[in-house]
């Protein structure tokens, strides 16, 4: 008998070692490896997170520089947008050309465009001129050219002497910016600030 209850007592010490081992696989499984995973995942957002910040805070030590440089741009917005004006503003741009050579006492003797040529950041028209007058009126005008409220690129120009007086032959072209560019410009530039 006591055979038995040995055997009993060994059976029962066995039982409760493997209610007691499941008891703990259990525990392992289904809440400390849940919490480790859990951990490991809050571990991880952190550091996202405090890289996030630092990056923030880089941004903000440099906010006076970019408020500098946006005020800067921003003033000179109206201007640049002056000098290179939308591709709906040619009519305008043209009947100031016009206006320039009606306003100067030379005879216009040809003016052709060509057709728009497109780059990636702008689009121009070129242009081909040809005046008759004195010299210092060509002259003047070709200055005044040169300081045409919206940006033109001069090719080529000469003077040249005839037995009727002087005649200036003037290739340049006119700089404009694609419909719509206006606005992605903008936005390109406050997300560089930003």
């Amino acid at each position: 008998m006591t055979g038995n209850k040995n055997r009993n007592m060994l059976l029962v010490i066995v039982l409760i070692l493997l209610v007691v081992a499941g008891a703990g696989l259990l525990y392992w499984n289904y809440f400390l490896k849940p919490a480790y995973i859990g951990i490991g995942d809050l571990r991880e957002e952190i550091d996202g997170i405090e890289q996030e910040i630092a990056l923030l805070e880089e941004k903000l030590e440099q906010k006076s520089d970019i408020e500098q440089r946006w005020e800067s741009l921003s003033d000179r917005r109206p201007y640049l947008l002056a000098k290179i004006p939308e591709t709906i503003d040619l009519p305008s741009v043209l009947g100031a050309i016009e206006k320039a050579v009606r306003s100067s006492s030379l005879k216009l003797l040809s003016l052709r465009a060509g057709a728009f040529a497109d780059s990636e950041q702008y689009r121009s028209i070129p242009f081909s001129l040809q005046l008759s007058g004195n010299r210092k009126a060509l002259l003047t005008f070709l200055r005044k050219l040169e300081q045409f409220p919206h940006m033109t690129l001069i090719d080529q120009a000469s003077i040249d002497q005839s037995d009727e007086g002087y005649r200036l032959n003037i290739s340049f072209n006119l700089i404009f910016i694609p419909e719509g560019q206006v606005e992605e410009v903008g936005a390109e530039e406050e997300q560089d600030q930003g």
